[in-house]
């Protein structure tokens, strides 16, 4: 996002909360939960536009303004800006005019992606995972603590970020139960990447897809399986946050949103650039 779009970005989130009535310290609270890293007064200089922000920990602020005022996921004006359309798809949000990379003249993720031919929409899907960089480099720890986030929330016996490469699954960060490389007909987060949405199995014995996965049926006893995608360069599906249980369990509206929002959160990180060394 250059400058002048980030200064939109800034604007338009501070003017939110200013006519939402919303305290820069009841922002700065629920930013802080999501792991942003700026004090109180940054964040509050922030808002008044006297300070800028790095993209993530801007990111983090209108993520934190939108959870704040319960925006509307499938309006495009309601919410305070991300830098790129995809954190906004990540968290579940509809594409805005004023997200960075449309301000900037690119376009946001075809939303005929999924119409493509399998093979080309395929070879764009690993082309993004290559671009991402993720399987070349060491994940980074704020990458890395997001799974611990999810499974103490959940409760669950693991959490974990995946990639999906040609032929596997590679666990990138994980807590709970060690979990390698999966071979990809047998994933679960193959399954989930193939759409916009979060994939729940309650009960993995009842599922014609997986009750026989050996997965379910050996260790780890996978018998309760949540994951929402994560997208990569262009908008491509390359992995998911996933939590999985050895119990069936329920999984409400609200643990979905929970999710969701997780992923969002994997999302801003693997979007923020790296920084050198």
């Amino acid at each position: 996002m250059s400058g002048s779009n980030a200064d939109v970005q800034q604007g338009l989130t501070g003017d939110l909360v200013t006519s939402r009535g919303l305290r820069p310290d009841t922002v700065h609270a629920v930013y802080a939960g999501m792991g942003g890293m700026c004090s109180v007064s940054e964040v509050e200089r922030y808002l008044l536009g006297t300070d800028g922000l790095p993209q993530l920990q801007r990111d983090l602020v209108s993520h934190a303004v939108n959870d704040l005022i319960g925006s509307d996921r499938t309006a495009a004006g309601t919410r305070a800006p991300y830098s790129d359309s995809s954190v906004a798809v990540a968290a579940g949000y509809a594409h805005s005019p004023s997200d960075g990379d449309v301000l900037a003249g690119r376009s946001p993720r075809d939303p005929g992606d999924d119409a493509r031919e399998p093979d080309e929409r395929e070879l764009l899907r690993l082309m993004s995972l290559d671009v991402s960089d993720l399987l070349a480099s060491r994940t980074p720890a704020s990458v890395e603590r997001l799974p611990r986030m999810a499974r103490e929330y959940f409760g669950s016996a693991i959490a974990a970020f995946t990639v999906i490469a040609e032929n596997r699954q590679i666990t990138l960060a994980a807590d709970g139960a060690a979990t390698g490389d999966v071979p990809r007909e047998l994933s679960f987060c193959s399954e989930t990447i193939r759409f916009d949405r979060t994939l729940v199995i309650p009960d993995t014995l009842r599922d014609p897809l997986f009750s026989d996965n050996p997965y379910v049926l050996g260790e780890p006893h996978i018998r309760f399986y949540a994951g929402h995608p994560v997208t990569g360069p262009g908008g491509h599906r390359i992995g998911a946050l996933c939590i999985i249980d050895d119990e069936p369990r329920c999984f409400t509206q609200e643990d979905e949103t929970k999710l969701r929002t997780l992923a969002a959160l994997v999302q801003l990180e693997i979007s923020a650039p790296r920084r050198a060394g």
